[in-house]
């Protein structure tokens, strides 16, 4: 009777976990920490992507295209359109500058059909071939990216074009301009991971 008990229990609880997966999901905004002392704050978040072509076609991005190009921030637009090109379905980043030194953390929410990928890239297990074609996307820039893995306090991550740090999470992509943002990201998504399951 006992071991019938503890079947239907599992039962259940693996049919509550199957159906509640969306609401379990990993937010973005959840991953952006920002800088206290940043003199200069941008955070954005773009949903809707579906029916936008190119990321400078969004007119939340025309407006900032060239503030953040004035910033001299070429690692965050080759890093927007490179997570653009994957159709995600949301994108939300937050840009600025500390100390002199820009600083960038970006949080993309991919759909369920990229979801082995991400869990290939969150073990650290994607290959270079991998991980380029993946994140080729619609930009065609295969066997360009050359990605390093590297090993960090948080799990494997990866660094390409010696600018762009990532790794991912659930269902999200994280990139940022340096280890420390990238830390930061992934500490507060574990922080928002125990909320959620308390």
């Amino acid at each position: 009777m006992l071991c019938k008990s503890v079947r239907i229990g599992t039962v259940v609880f693996a049919l509550f976990f199957v159906l509640s997966s969306a609401a379990w999901a990993a937010s973005p905004d959840d991953a952006l920490t920002g800088r206290l002392n940043s003199t200069f704050h941008l955070k954005l978040r773009l949903d809707s992507l579906e029916t936008i072509e190119h990321i400078f076609d969004h007119p939340i991005i025309l407006l900032y295209s060239a503030l953040l190009r004035e910033e001299k921030t070429g690692g965050v637009m080759y890093a927007l359109n490179l997570a653009f090109g994957l159709r995600p379905k949301s994108m939300v980043f937050v840009v600025g500058t500390d100390a002199g030194q820009t600083f960038f953390q970006m949080a993309v929410s991919m759909p369920e059909t990229a979801l082995p990928q991400l869990k290939s890239i969150e073990l650290g297990i994607a290959t270079k071939m991998e991980l380029a074609e993946f994140l080729s996307g619609e930009n065609q820039m295969t066997g360009k990216l050359d990605p390093v893995v590297l090993d960090g306090d948080n799990g494997p991550y990866y660094l390409f074009k010696d600018t762009i740090f990532l790794a991912a999470r659930e269902n999200l992509l994280l990139m940022s301009l340096s280890p420390e943002d990238l830390t930061a990201s992934l500490n507060a998504l574990d922080k928002a991971g125990v909320r959620r399951f308390l």
